[in-house]
Formats: structure tokens, C-alpha cells, sequence
């Protein structure tokens, strides 16, 4: 559990620089479309504009997409983790039914009328 908590810390702790870098980014394509814009003529130019921009904006779309991931993966793991504790603690139910049924248990009579009243008592037990 402790170990869904840290990744969750570390999901959140990276989703927020990501976001932090975003207006920068922003930023950069904007200057990039002005950039380009003035130097319409000048293919070469405009093509080195937009190869820096992509060398910057690559990474970010990199480690966008692998916190999406990573986002996945948690959501996945709690999925697991609460499948995990209702089956664990229908089990747990389950064991204490038992218990409480092998602390109720007579030892087997030799007698029948005793023995058929056992029976019918361990089947009403069974069912309930």
C-alpha cells in the first residue's frame, strides 16, 4: 500500500511540472509561429525553427504521454488493491462463519434418534 502511495506522490509531484512547463511550451510555439511568420521566404529558416521547437516540444510529449501511463497503472493497482480487500475480508467472513459453526459441533451420537436430530440441526447450519 505504502508503495501506491509513494508512486501516487511521485504521479503528482510530475503531472505538476508538466503543467508548470505548459504555458512555457505555449509560449514557445507562439514565438515559433512568429518566428516562422516573419521568415515566410526563407524556407531553411523556417525548417531550423521548427526542428528547435520540435527538439522541445518531443520530451514534453514524451513525458506527458508516459505520466498518462503511469496515471493508468495507479488507477489499475487501486482497482486491485480494493478487489484484494472485499475478497479478503469475504474470506475473512467466511472463516469466522466456520469458526463459529466447528465451535457449535457435537461429536457424532451412536444413537439414532440423536444422530437424525444432529443432521437435521447441521443442515439448518448449513443454510444459514
Amino acid at each position: 500500500m505504502s508503495n501506491n502511495l509513494t508512486s501516487a506522490f511521485i504521479y503528482q509531484a510530475l503531472k505538476a511540472q508538466l503543467e508548470e512547463k505548459k504555458p512555457t511550451l505555449a509560449d514557445a510555439q507562439g514565438l515559433c509561429d512568429k518566428l516562422t511568420d516573419q521568415n515566410k521566404d526563407e524556407p531553411l529558416v523556417v525548417a531550423a525553427i521548427k526542428n528547435k521547437l520540435d527538439k522541445v516540444e518531443s520530451p514534453y510529449e514524451d513525458l506527458r504521454a508516459k505520466i498518462t501511463e503511469l496515471e493508468g497503472r495507479l488507477q489499475a493497482a487501486q482497482i486491485r488493491s480494493q478487489e484484494f480487500n472485499v475478497s479478503f475480508s469475504d474470506f475473512k467472513d467466511k472463516l469466522q462463519d466456520m469458526e463459529k459453526l466447528a465451535a457449535n459441533l457435537q461429536p457424532v451420537s451412536a444413537v439414532y434418534d440423536t444422530l437424525k436430530q444432529q443432521r437435521s440441526d447441521d443442515e439448518v447450519n448449513k443454510q444459514s
